[in-house]
């Protein structure tokens, strides 16, 4: 009796069900759809087996961890972000189990030996030891894939999607999905050739699914969600659930499609079920007793502790590292300073210096810019670089700034020298990077490959690079057009085909930024004359509009795509008269979240907050330099660059304190707001 024979007996579809992972998956979060979670096991199940299968070697051992990877799905789905990716989701989670089951087997054998009671294990395939170097070898190169192509290679090679399939579940078209797919081949293929290892699609085969193995998981997950425990299955797959799930608390569990799915490639080979092996006892179906939904909390945003720097230096940018354990302030003259996201302390500081004998390139720039690679570094930390005069320097978070001729590290670029480009903006295209000066784009892929986009810009220092896509290759750019008086399009870019970009076009004034949610599905951005326009991420169609009034300057997203920070300046010219020498420029500044699925063109702000400040006699203008969500939403910062206080000045928006941050002669510093539940 095959899967379908079981699935079909107990009441679900058997096979061929035309539905996409992602239905799927959101059909079991809102309302626990038992069919919806069987088809899952159908299509991944063989996947998640061949895993456990091989690395444990052992078929009770990879039992118990297959119904533990299931029953951590039907405990975490919700966290499978974008839900089409549960298939790569689910083989991270299937390696992470494995690997655990065989740490407590290792240690059980341990006690059993010293008591004398060790019994031999049964059931070793035989393979485990004999692939064990060539995995250790794939996983360090698949590892060091860009995203956008681990991504397509995990669906189509290792799961068995077609390409067809894999456009459905990773929201691509079919001709994008097809040419990422040779070109990860391609890479992958290079990468191993160099290390002595030939890519064998046998490294990735599935296993076939014992009948009653699958009909007891979905028993166990039944059970499970009437009843807050599965007794049905063995108290090892039990354990080893609630110790994956406890690992992973701490961890973006849809990073797990990216990261932890790469920790151990090892499929291994095929391996089919026992022709004697027989279904077990039919289940009978009950209906199932759905998670109770929470009531939705009321959140209010609430200002917290500012961060100032009493020895000076304008603000001129502020990141969230993607690991949560850090954000980063960068100001003028190439300093850097690291604080702790929770507590807001210092951690430590790192200062660009230039150094002809070994940083012979570094030489700090006008307006350094500072991005964090979305995959921090397994072992060295989250990785960033920040701008200079001739480039971009690469630093890490454990071991701080790379010198220009630095040995090569395994999965961390080395700096990169573009002689008096002086860039200002700098965003990381998957694993590569993307830098601005206002006249000329230029990118480098992973492997050290550049090319350059130049556009026709008419002034330096204007916004050229806006917003870098999550997972991709791909960025959003403006370019500064001295044949068309005022250039109203959005442009597209995408690394792997760059001459097929595409053009958001809808603005009526000059595009200056632009966020993207953290799964790529929706696309927010800015113009000059205060319009927003939320994009749909993956058939870039305009949804909607909002009118926010002139002054747009800054613009943040949180993760969820849902809220949106914008940050305005209006310049007011005050002119004292009486025959004073000069007139004084003053800048009026807000800092207002909004929702940006609320009705109407003319939503108003969820929170505001603002000031008046005198334009400094040189420089930046003051007021946002740089706007940033943290990884989980709830906290915002501004950075602002330096400015002199209003005397007695307020906020326009009812806040009167602004005396903490807006002082004479020092820096302006970091603001920080915070989502709270309202009292």
């Amino acid at each position: 009796m095959t899967i379908g024979d079981t699935f079909r007996h107990l009441g679900f579809h058997a096979a061929n069900d035309p539905r996409p992972d992602a239905e799927l998956v959101g059909r079991f979060v809102r309302s626990r759809d038992e069919p919806a979670f069987a088809e899952l096991l159908r299509r991944h199940g063989p996947t998640v087996y061949g895993v456990c299968r091989r690395v444990l070697g052992n078929t009770h051992d990879a039992d118990d961890a297959f119904q533990a990877v299931f029953l951590v799905l039907a405990r975490k789905a919700e966290t499978v972000r974008p839900p089409g990716m549960v298939g790569p989701w689910l083989y991270g989670v299937a390696v992470r189990t494995a690997n655990k089951a065989r740490v407590m087997n290792a240690k059980r054998k341990a006690r059993e030996t010293v008591a004398g009671t060790g019994n031999a294990v049964t059931g070793w395939d035989g393979t485990r030891s004999a692939c064990d170097g060539v995995s250790e070898i794939i996983d360090a190169e698949l590892a060091s894939l860009p995203p956008v192509y681990r991504a397509v290679f995990v669906a189509c090679e290792i799961n068995g999607r077609s390409r067809s399939q894999a456009a459905r579940d990773l929201g691509w078209p079919e001709g994008t999905v097809a040419a990422r797919l040779a070109k990860a081949r391609e890479l992958l293929a290079a990468r191993l050739t160099k290390r002595g290892v030939t890519l064998s699609a046998g490294l990735f085969a599935a296993a076939g699914v014992p009948p009653a193995l699958a009909a007891g998981t979905l028993g166990a997950v039944r059970e499970f969600l009437s009843a807050g425990v599965a007794t049905s299955v063995a108290p090892a797959a039990h354990t080893l659930s609630d110790e994956v799930v406890k690992s992973m608390s701490g961890v973006k569990l849809k990073l797990l499609a990216v990261a932890a799915l790469l920790a151990g490639l090892a499929a291994g080979t095929v391996l089919i079920a026992s022709p004697g092996e027989k279904p077990g006892p039919r289940l009978e179906r009950k209906a199932m007793t759905n998670a109770p939904v929470p009531k939705p909390a009321v959140d209010e945003w609430k200002e917290g502790k500012p961060i100032e720097f009493k020895d000076g230096g304008r603000v001129l940018s502020v990141a969230f590292a993607p690991s949560g354990k850090t954000f980063a302030v960068c100001r003028d003259e190439g300093r850097i300073d690291f604080f702790d996201p929770a507590t807001r302390k210092h951690q430590q500081s790192m200062v660009l210096k230039h150094d002809p004998k070994v940083n012979p390139n570094t030489e700090v720039g006008t307006f350094p810019a500072l991005a964090f690679r979305p995959r921090p570094h397994a072992k060295l930390g989250d990785v960033f670089a920040i701008t200079h005069k001739n480039g971009v320097n690469i630093g890490t978070t454990n071991i701080g700034l790379l010198v220009d001729n630095a040995p090569v590290v395994n999965d961390l670029p080395q700096n990169w020298a573009v002689a008096g480009s002086d860039p200002h903006q700098v965003v990381w295209a998957g694993d590569g990077l993307v830098i601005s000066n206002g006249e000329e784009t230029r990118h480098r892929d992973p492997n050290g490959k550049e090319q350059g986009v130049r556009g026709w810009a008419d002034r330096k220092h204007q916004p050229c690079v806006l917003a870098a896509i999550p997972d991709s290759e791909s960025w959003l750019m403006q370019f500064d057009n001295d044949r068309k008086a005022n250039d109203t399009t959005v442009w597209y870019w995408d690394a792997a085909d760059i001459k097929q970009c595409r053009r958001l076009e809808g603005h009526q004034s000059r595009p200056v930024a632009a966020a993207v949610s953290q799964d790529g599905k929706r696309i927010v951005t800015g113009d000059e004359g205060g319009t927003l326009i939320v994009w749909e991420g993956e058939k870039f169609e305009e949804k909607r509009l909002i009118d926010l009034g002139k002054g747009v300057v800054q613009l943040a997203l949180a993760p969820d795509g849902k809220t949106a920070a914008v940050a305005k300046v209006k310049v007011r010219i005050e002119d004292y008269g009486g025959g004073r020498p000069m007139p004084q420029e003053w800048h009026e500044w807000t800092v207002s979240v909004y929702d940006v699925d609320s009705a109407g063109t003319k939503p108003k702000p969820v929170y505001s907050w603002g000031g008046t400040v005198k334009a400094p006699t040189a420089g930046s203008p003051p007021g946002p330099a740089s706007l940033a969500f943290a990884p989980d939403g709830n906290t915002l910062l501004a950075a602002f660059g330096d400015g002199t206080a209003t005397p007695g000045g307020g906020s326009q928006m009812g806040d009167q304190n602004l005396k903490a941050a807006l002082l004479v002669g020092r820096s302006v510093g970091v603001r920080v707001w915070e989502r709270v539940p309202k009292k």
